[in-house]
């Protein structure tokens, strides 16, 4: 199984927007990022991500570019300071290749959870519009493949 992490683009402050949609930067970050991927030939099965209108628009434009087969959906669990513990369960259940749209610090909790059993190491230091890709071997462990942000792509 593959999963992609991903934070979400750059977004609005409260005081422009409390709803905080993308920024022009974020919007075309998260773009250039997917056109990366598909260039990349990354396939992804399934995009999940929280009810905050910042994952929403980035999961949009990564299923836009990437042709996703099950779309993007909203799902629990992954708001800023949600326990990382429920997504290593939902894990073990899943296979493909899922891609996980979220915040900090939830995102670097769960990468700590998934690659060391400690979600407070602070392993990986997220950037907005990156994203880590890990890969659970036959043995159910989780491995670093690559991590792209937005500078490089």
């Amino acid at each position: 199984m593959y999963l992609y992490l991903i934070q979400h683009a750059e977004a609005k402050s409260d005081e422009e927007d409390p709803q905080r949609p993308l920024n022009d930067v974020g919007l075309a970050n998260i773009k250039k990022t997917a056109a990366f991927l598909k260039r990349g030939n990354i396939k992804i099965d399934k995009i999940y991500h929280s009810s905050k209108l910042r994952t929403v628009q980035t999961a949009n434009a990564l299923e836009n570019e990437l042709n996703t087969p099950g779309g993007t959906a909203k799902i629990d669990g992954l708001l800023p300071l949600d326990n990382p513990a429920l997504w290593t369960d939902r894990l073990v259940e899943m296979d493909g290749s899922v891609a996980i749209v979220g915040h900090l610090p939830h995102l670097s909790k769960l990468t700590s959870m998934l690659l060391c059993n400690a979600a407070e190491t602070g392993l990986i230091t997220f950037k907005m519009a990156c994203v880590l890709c890990l890969k659970r071997n036959e043995q159910d462990l989780w491995l670093i493949q690559w991590m792209i942000t937005p500078e490089i792509c």
